[in-house]
C-alpha cells in the first residue's frame, strides 16, 4: 500500500510539474510577424521585420515583457506572394496561436491577410502596406494601420504643391505622367494620387509595368514623347528601385521634367546616386530627417543590433509595434475585443513625430500623422543624393475622409 501511494505521489508530482511547465511555456504574448523574407520584396520585408523587433524592445524598455509576460515573436515569410501570405497567416493563427499579427509591406498581401484576421478574430497591425482600401472599402474591425495611407500622401502632397509649391513648378497648367508597378498596390497608389490632383494638372500618360520588368525603355519613350512637366513614379520592388532610376538618368528625363517620387530605401537612393539631385517627393522615413528621442533610440539601437542605420520601411513597423505594445498595456489583455477598444483612439510618440503624437483614428483604424516631403540633395563625399526635409504636413492637413463602410458617423 505504501509503495502504491509513493508511486501515485510521484506520478502526481510529475503531472503537476508538466502542467506548470506547459503553463510557463504558454505564459507568453505571441506576436506573429509576417513579411517578405524572400521574393521581389525581400529587402523591404527585412526592414519591416527589424522595425517590429526593435519596436517591441523600445516599447517595453528593453525587457520584451508586457503585463509580466514575455513577448514571443514568431516570424513567417510571405515570399512576396498573396497566396503564400494567406497560408502563413492561417498557420500563425491556427498552429502558432498568435495573439496579434503584425506586418506585410505589400498592399495586395495585406488585403488578403486582413480577411484571415477577421475570420480568426485576431488583431492585425500593419506598418507599411499603404493602399486606402485597407482602412477604407475593405475595412474590418480587426485590422489597424500605424503607417500612412496613400490617400494621406495624396491629400497632403497636393496641398503642398498648391500652397507651398514643393515641386517648384509655380502656377498655371501642368502636364503630368505616371509610371507604376502593375499590381494592386501600384494601381491603387496612382488612383489615390489622382483623386486629389489639382484641376490645373492634365494626365498625358498613365503606364503600368510588370514588377519583373528590367527594361523600361518603351515606357519611358512614351513618357518622353508626351512632354510632361512632372513625372510621378511609384518605386515598389527591386527593379523599380534600381533599374528604373538608372534608365531615367540614362535617357536624361530628370533634366527635362520634375521627378516626383516616393523616396524609398537605401538601395533606391544608391541606385539613383547623385543623379537624383533635385528629385522631390513623400519620404516615409529617412533616419537623419527626424530629431526626436524616439528616432534617436531607433537609430542607435539599430546600429548596435544590425550594424547599419534603420532603413525606409523600418520606421513604420517600429511605430506599429509601439502601438500594439501600448494597446496591450492599456487593455491589460490580448483578447481581441479589449485590444480593439484600447487601440481605437490611442496616441503615442513615434520616430517621425516631434510636435504631435501618432493617433489611431477610431472610425477606420487609420493612423493620423504628418506626412513628410523631401528633396534629394547631392552631398559632397556621399555616393547618393540625401533626402532633406522641405515640408511636413500636420496630421490635420493629411486627414482624409472616412470611407470605411458604415463608419462615417463613428467617433473620429
Amino acid at each position: 500500500m505504501k509503495r502504491t501511494t509513493e508511486i501515485f505521489m510521484v506520478g502526481l508530482l510529475l503531472v503537476m510539474l508538466f502542467t506548470l511547465s506547459a503553463f510557463a511555456a504558454d505564459d507568453a504574448i505571441r506576436i506573429g510577424v509576417l513579411s517578405s523574407k524572400s521574393g521581389v520584396l525581400s529587402e523591404m520585408g527585412k526592414q519591416d521585420i527589424r522595425g517590429f523587433i526593435l519596436g517591441f524592445e523600445y516599447a517595453t524598455g528593453g525587457t520584451n515583457k508586457i503585463l509580466g509576460k514575455k513577448i514571443e515573436i514568431i516570424e513567417e515569410d510571405d515570399a512576396s506572394n498573396p497566396q503564400i501570405g494567406v497560408q502563413k497567416a492561417v498557420k500563425l493563427f491556427s498552429e502558432d496561436k498568435v495573439d496579434v499579427l503584425c506586418g506585410v509591406v505589400s498592399s495586395g498581401i495585406a488585403l488578403a491577410v486582413m480577411e484571415k484576421a477577421k475570420e480568426f478574430k485576431k488583431v492585425y497591425m500593419i506598418g507599411g502596406a499603404a493602399v486606402d482600401q485597407i482602412t477604407g472599402s475593405n475595412f474590418n474591425i480587426y485590422t489597424f494601420r500605424a503607417g500612412r495611407s496613400l490617400g494621406q500622401c495624396g491629400i497632403s502632397g497636393n496641398m503642398g504643391i498648391e500652397k507651398k509649391d514643393i515641386l517648384g513648378i509655380g502656377k498655371g497648367p501642368v502636364k503630368i505622367a505616371y509610371l507604376a508597378p502593375d499590381y494592386a498596390g501600384g494601381r491603387m497608389g496612382i488612383a489615390s494620387l489622382k483623386a486629389g490632383l489639382p484641376k490645373r494638372f492634365s494626365i498625358v500618360e498613365e503606364l503600368y509595368a510588370p514588377m519583373t520588368t528590367t527594361d523600361f525603355t518603351s515606357y519611358l519613350q512614351k513618357i518622353k514623347a508626351a512632354e510632361p512637366r512632372v513625372l510621378g513614379i511609384i518605386t515598389v520592388g527591386a527593379n523599380f528601385q534600381t533599374k528604373l532610376p538608372q534608365q531615367i538618368q540614362e535617357m536624361g528625363l530628370n533634366k527635362k521634367m520634375v521627378i516626383n517620387v516616393g523616396i524609398a530605401d537605401m538601395a533606391f537612393l544608391k541606385a539613383v546616386g547623385s543623379a537624383g539631385d533635385g528629385w522631390i517627393g513623400e519620404c516615409l522615413y529617412y533616419y537623419e530627417m527626424f530629431d526626436n528621442p524616439v528616432n534617436k533610440w531607433l537609430v542607435d539601437n539599430h546600429r548596435k543590433k544590425y550594424g547599419t542605420p534603420p532603413d525606409f520601411w523600418t520606421g513604420n513597423s517600429f511605430a506599429a509595434a509601439i502601438a500594439v505594445a501600448e494597446g496591450i498595456k492599456k487593455a491589460k489583455s490580448v483578447e481581441a475585443d479589449a485590444l480593439i477598444k484600447a487601440l481605437e483612439g490611442i496616441e503615442f510618440w513615434g520616430p517621425t513625430s516631434k510636435k504631435w503624437k501618432y493617433r489611431i483614428r477610431p472610425a477606420d483604424h487609420q493612423v493620423q500623422i504628418g506626412v513628410n516631403y523631401a528633396r534629394l540633395t547631392a552631398v559632397p563625399g556621399c555616393d547618393y543624393a540625401v533626402p532633406k526635409m522641405i515640408w511636413q504636413s500636420t496630421p490635420q492637413e493629411a486627414d482624409q475622409p472616412v470611407t470605411a463602410p458604415g463608419r462615417q458617423n463613428y467617433l473620429k
